[in-house]
């Protein structure tokens, strides 16, 4: 949310003429959603299993997230509890980073984290390779 220019205060959303605020995020969506495909092409051309580590800035219903999961299972959904925010826009606690991993990984654990050292909260995950 801080590479769109917006901030869990209000102040930053209502000072920007909504309009211009609206093509920046336009630009961006369509930017991150170019990306994930890239990143998709990427792995589908691997011989290796894969992890993913990633501040998607979008929630799990977006494209985006849909784009970069494709098979891969999300450790959280996996073995996380609650809400599993990892930031707070306007009291509202979203999921936008994710630990995404191959099938051929067991997913032994998720845990969010509520220390402060960014604006947007740890997250860990434990895996075991399957043989």
């Amino acid at each position: 949310m801080q590479s769109l220019g917006i901030t869990p205060g209000t102040g930053a959303i209502r000072s920007r003429p909504i309009d211009r605020l609206f093509r920046r995020v336009t630009k961006r969506f369509e930017k991150q959603l170019e990306q994930a495909k890239m990143i998709e092409k990427h792995m589908a051309s691997s011989p290796y299993k894969t992890i993913v580590c990633a501040d998607m800035n979008n929630t799990q219903f977006s494209n985006v997230y849909r784009i970069i999961k494709g098979n891969l299972q999300d450790s959280f959904m996996k073995k996380g509890a609650g809400f599993g925010k990892t930031y707070n826009f306007l009291q509202v606690p979203l999921r936008i980073d994710f630990i995404l991993a191959d099938p051929a990984f067991k997913v032994e654990g998720h845990k969010n984290f509520t220390e402060k050292y960014s604006d947007h909260f740890p997250v860990m995950a434990s895996f075991r390779l399957e043989q």
